[in-house]
């Protein structure tokens, strides 16, 4: 490209020859040093933050995997939330949340859809949960869930959304939210 955007945000968009028929646009806030703001595969009307830039990659694990993102205007801290392993069919989905006082309860949610939904005061839900696991920090900080994966076809490239959040200094943090494939 020819041009520059603004990081304090702007609007973009891309128009077919003539200029005046959009193909595509949207406007974007504020960016944040060292991460991208993209959609994820296969799902063009929710913009979210990439903390791992993917230039000219597809934003999702490919082609098994996790990819972290998280709501496009965050604003604070999240819990740090990542995937662990290889997402296998016939194996287990697991991730670790962080940086938690020893002993602090902790939910992850687990969907198929990814939304955005804001709570005043608390942040952004990023994931539609269809299962709900509990833990507890360990001595370290952290909480580790697995929930196993059938070894079926349909476990085999299916996507997961995951989300946590536990009371931090007697309020409700929620992480940034976790988008997983596993393995064919």
């Amino acid at each position: 490209a020819t041009f520059r955007l603004s990081g304090l945000g702007e609007e973009i968009g891309l128009f077919a020859p003539g200029g005046t028929t959009a193909i595509d646009q949207f406007v974007f806030g504020a960016q944040n040093d060292d991460e991208s703001l993209g959609r994820l595969d296969g799902l063009p009307d929710l913009l979210f933050g990439l903390p791992r830039p993917t230039p000219e990659r597809r934003n999702r694990p490919v082609p098994c995997g996790h990819l972290a993102y998280r709501a496009d205007d965050t604003v604070g801290a999240l819990l740090p939330l990542r995937g662990l392993g290889v997402p296998t069919a016939g194996d287990s989905l697991r991730y670790e949340l962080e940086e938690l006082a020893p002993g602090t309860p902790a939910l992850l949610g687990i969907g198929m859809l990814p939304i955005q939904q804001e709570l005043p005061g608390i942040g952004t839900v990023l994931v539609d949960p269809l299962l709900f696991l509990f833990g507890t920090a360990d001595a370290g900080g952290e909480v580790r869930w697995s929930i196993g994966l059938p070894d079926s076809p349909a476990a085999r490239g299916a996507s997961f959304f995951a989300q946590a959040g536990a009371t931090v200094n007697g309020a409700l943090q929620l992480s940034n939210a976790v988008f997983s494939t596993s393995c064919r």
